[in-house]
């Protein structure tokens, strides 16, 4: 899973930083309180969270467990004397073992990453505090919107 907090940008140029930090303190928590025992959780960066589910999981099992994240993460939330809408899009890979065969380790985790983070925005495209499964139509379509975006560029 990889997940993003939607609009962390708007409470940190509204209310602070500090407001912004404890906002994130309270997605890690939230988030480890939600996924399995065995499950992984991580701060990539900003404002962005992977999780890593540990074990065979299918497509249902892994939207069921973004779909318990996501409710988990949304919500107002008191911080500092201030009320924050508090939501994240959700991106979900699944990658099998057949799939990763061929590649090394940190390639397959390279690639899952990839995936998941493609999904992810493809959530948010669609609003906030979306769920999204990766699909290979999603990596097609992105390929096509660079394509018309660098054409418009030369034009």
């Amino acid at each position: 899973l990889f997940l993003d907090v939607d609009r962390l940008k708007d409470v940190n140029d509204t209310v602070g930083h500090e407001v912004g930090d404890q906002l994130l303190v309270q997605v890690a928590n939230r988030v480890l309180h939600a996924t399995r025992p065995a499950d992984i959780v991580a701060r990539i960066g900003g404002d962005e969270f992977v999780v890593l589910c540990v074990g065979g999981i299918d497509e249902q099992s892994a939207l069921d467990l973004a779909e318990r994240v996501r409710l988990a993460l949304s919500g107002r939330v008191m911080l500092s004397g201030f009320e924050v809408e508090l939501s994240v899009s959700i991106g979900v890979a699944i990658g099998s073992a057949a799939q990763f065969e061929s590649v090394s380790g940190q390639d397959a985790a390279i690639e899952l990453l990839r995936n998941a983070d493609l999904a992810m925005y493809h959530a948010k495209r669609q609003g906030p505090s979306r769920c999204e499964l990766y699909t290979d139509e999603m990596r097609a379509e992105t390929r096509q919107i660079k394509v018309l975006k660098i054409g418009r560029a030369h034009v």
